[in-house]
């Protein structure tokens, strides 16, 4: 089920899918490419996005619901039939969001909630944000 926090500028950040241990969710591999296939099948969105397609991301545009680009980033994927949020994509994400790759491209007002919203997944994993580490940030 979804998180949903308050609408910012016809943006929501979702999504809290399922934490798995390690062993359950190869928390260290990630194909993002392959994880969106998956979770497109998942969730019956692989014409037009939806809630559970929603729910694999972290934020999402609701002026544009109908586009796959409206979401972003993908965190999790489908594992054992569950949607599971998978630690390298969560890093992945993070380092987006502290600029890696260009950084991503969100509105700077959901910026500080998409980094909330992530930290809470690095603390499940025993770890710090790149943002809060103190050392050179992109942003």
């Amino acid at each position: 089920m979804a998180l949903l926090v308050p609408r910012f500028h016809g943006a929501v950040v979702v999504g809290r899918p399922d934490w798995r241990s390690s062993s359950t969710a190869a928390p260290w591999k990630w194909d993002g490419n392959a994880a969106e296939k998956r979770v497109r099948k998942w969730a019956q969105a692989e014409d037009v996005p939806n809630a559970k397609y929603r729910d694999a991301h972290v934020w999402y545009d609701e002026s544009k619901p109908e586009n796959f680009s409206s979401y972003k980033p993908l965190i999790a994927d489908v594992i054992a039939g569950k949607l599971t949020a998978v630690p390298r994509a969560v890093m992945a994400a993070g380092a987006v969001m502290d600029g890696s790759r260009g950084g991503i491209n969100l509105p700077s007002v959901d910026i500080d909630r998409v980094k909330s919203h992530l930290a809470k997944y690095y603390r499940k994993m025993g770890d710090t944000p790149p943002w809060d580490r103190g050392g050179i940030s992109h942003r």
